[in-house]
């Protein structure tokens, strides 16, 4: 979890593509596949 805050990302910032930035915390979830080459 992180803190847009912390990034400089305030809430008059608007986003790419359109709406609102309305909470601080942003939490990031990666799913990482990786395969073993020969």
């Amino acid at each position: 979890v992180l803190n847009r805050k912390d990034f400089g990302i305030s809430i008059d910032m608007p986003l790419e593509g359109g709406g609102a930035v309305v909470g601080d915390k942003i939490t990031i979830t990666l799913e990482i596949e990786a395969g073993l080459q020969a």
